[in-house]
């Protein structure tokens, strides 16, 4: 029994020394850099608004792809969303020939601008692209997407109208009892 409690507490001994030797923790993605054997695109989106907008507000969609990948994509196919309940005002930066292919660390950049005609929830969908590598191998990617709630916004009261508001309503509640008062001294004690 003893030669086993010897034996354990050795083993735990060189498990403790071996932990302690590699105290750095390093994760794999570290040493990848982000970089692929093919093709693969980053799409950015953005929006120029918060979360909760005003109807008739214009609000700014940013798009911007990256080819992180270390192989040429080839034939991109560009689909955004259906726009029913909402306008699109203007786009710029979007021509169909740039998108024959895209390089590695090649960037391209679009915007459109839209305007909320009414109250409602709306969501601003992702972007998808699909793609093909040399090989004719197809993939796909897809940005992310945003909620936004268009409601009028009621201007709220600023406070010197709230302290005007009060002052109206102090003087009346002062100067009404005190006119009063005087109404009933001078009238009717007047006569005794």
């Amino acid at each position: 029994m003893k030669k086993f409690s010897r034996a354990l507490a050795f083993s735990v001994l060189v498990f403790l020394m071996l932990g302690a030797i590699n105290t750095e923790a390093k994760a794999v993605s570290d040493d990848l850099q982000t970089k692929v054997p093919f093709p693969s695109l980053k799409i950015e989106k953005w929006i120029n608004a918060s979360e909760r907008i005003e109807p008739d507000q214009v609000v700014t969609v940013h798009v911007n792809i990256t080819n992180v990948g270390l192989k040429t994509a080839y034939n991109l196919s560009i689909s955004e969303p259906s726009f029913e309940n909402f306008s699109v005002l203007n786009i710029k930066g979007y021509d169909g020939r740039n998108w024959i292919e895209m390089a590695p660390n090649a960037t391209y950049s679009y915007e459109f601008s839209v305007k909320f005609i009414k109250e409602g929830i709306y969501t601003i969908e992702r972007t998808t692209i699909t793609y093909q590598d040399a090989d004719d191998l197809s993939y796909t990617a897809y940005s992310g997407f945003f909620k936004l709630d268009v409601t009028k916004v009621e201007v709220p009261v600023s406070t010197i109208d709230q302290w005007k508001s009060m002052a109206v309503w102090l003087i009346l509640i002062l100067v009404i009892p005190g006119i009063l008062y005087l109404i009933n001294k001078y009238t009717f004690e007047g006569r005794k």
